[in-house]
């Protein structure tokens, strides 16, 4: 019960730290003149100390030595390097006017993504009730986007802010797949040892693209060494130009989604993470837009944000084996087992009376003719 409850809990801080932090993102960073891969780079030089903290006080020595394993470290590259760019088109994404529903939204696409990338890589089967699911949530996805856009009163959403988030979501459900392989091949590794890992290779790469994205970008804010107006008339430049508390208080909350979000992700799964990222979608409409921007409420826009959450429901729902079967199952399992006169195992549930030529002795039934009876259809689909 207390797994349970710890489990519960982590994974509804976690829905809070992901609303709040796409909600602070949308405010603070929108329209700011700051350099936004700062806040990429600044989240990596950040999580390394904490990581590196953690291992000391519970692992000593030998977790300090994991933590800043080079092997480990360039094993973690390729996915360090997803997430980086990831996040990199994030930012970028809030810089040129993304609202956070629409940011939130756009980036269901993670689970349709994920699936495919599973299937290739894990060969995992999805039912077609799941992949019906999926298609539902794509559209419903996308609606809710077009509807919100045609309604709002403010200017119409960027195309290239929305290209900055599906390229987030691309690279960011790649990363969480590369990520849960290596995981799952590390064995019993804690989390913070592995954090580590993967964000030393991630301030190498949010470091590169701070001098790339700055040299390849049309916008003088992306240059750090580019003077930019920061309020007042002041030309200013450098790396933490225009940094104030706003900007530290996204720092704090993209660290501790990024930490809770890894957490949720190996504790449970990369489906359970994206479930609670579903219900942050309700919080950041009916709190962050209704209430804190005292938005005026709309039936068919708030509806349809109801029917996207509900849709990533029966998507997780739907994997799940019905109750009867499951418990079916696990009696045959638990049944005992005999031996019938050929040497050939037998379940003693399986026996029924037969009057005969044997005279009412029990007549033993094949166990496929069994399991065919209790579990009728489930024939060929091994």
């Amino acid at each position: 019960r207390s797994g349970m409850m710890s489990q519960l809990t982590c994974v509804g801080i976690f829905i809070i730290s992901d609303a709040s932090r796409t909600v602070i993102n949308a405010w603070a960073i929108n329209g700011s003149a700051i350099v936004q891969q700062s806040i990429v780079v600044m989240m990596s030089a950040v999580s390394i100390p904490v990581g590196m903290t953690l291992a000391g006080l519970f692992d000593g020595a030998p977790g300090l030595r994991a933590a800043l394993s080079p092997m480990d470290a360039l094993r973690c590259l390729p996915v360090a390097a997803c997430f980086s760019l990831g996040q990199t088109c994030q930012v970028y994404a809030y810089g040129v006017g993304v609202s956070a529903v629409e940011n939130t939204v756009i980036g269901y696409f993670y689970m349709p993504l994920s699936a495919i990338l599973s299937r290739w890589i894990f060969r995992r089967a999805y039912s077609y009730l799941e992949w019906l699911s999926l298609l539902l949530l794509v559209l419903s996805a996308s609606s809710f986007v077009l509807m919100q856009d045609s309604s709002s009163s403010g200017p119409a959403t960027d195309l290239l802010g929305v290209a900055f988030v599906l390229i987030s979501v691309a690279l960011s459900c790649l990363g969480s797949i590369l990520a849960e392989k290596i995981m799952k091949e590390a064995g019993g590794s804690p989390f913070y040892i592995q954090k580590v890992n993967l964000e030393v290779g991630g301030l190498a790469s949010a470091v590169a693209m701070l001098f790339i994205s700055g040299v390849l970008s049309y916008r003088p804010n992306d240059a750090f060494w580019k003077k930019r107006d920061v309020g007042g008339g002041r030309m200013e430049s450098g790396i933490f130009v225009a940094w104030d508390a706003k900007i530290v208080l996204v720092l704090v909350a993209t660290v501790l989604q990024s930490w809770l979000g890894g957490l949720v992700a190996k504790r449970l799964s990369t489906v359970v993470r994206a479930v609670a990222q579903c219900l942050s979608l309700l919080l950041i409409y009916f709190v962050g837009d209704l209430v804190l921007q005292h938005v005026r409420f709309d039936w068919p826009i708030g509806s349809m944000a109801l029917v996207v959450a509900l849709t990533v429901q029966v998507f997780a729902l739907a994997g799940k084996p019905p109750e009867s079967t499951a418990a079916t199952a696990e009696a045959v399992a638990e049944a005992p087992i005999t031996t019938n006169p050929a040497g050939a195992a037998v379940d003693e549930s399986a026996i029924v009376p037969s009057v005969g030529a044997q005279g009412g002795r029990p007549r033993p039934v094949e166990p496929c003719q069994c399991l065919a009876a209790v579990l009728p259809g489930q024939q060929g689909q091994g």
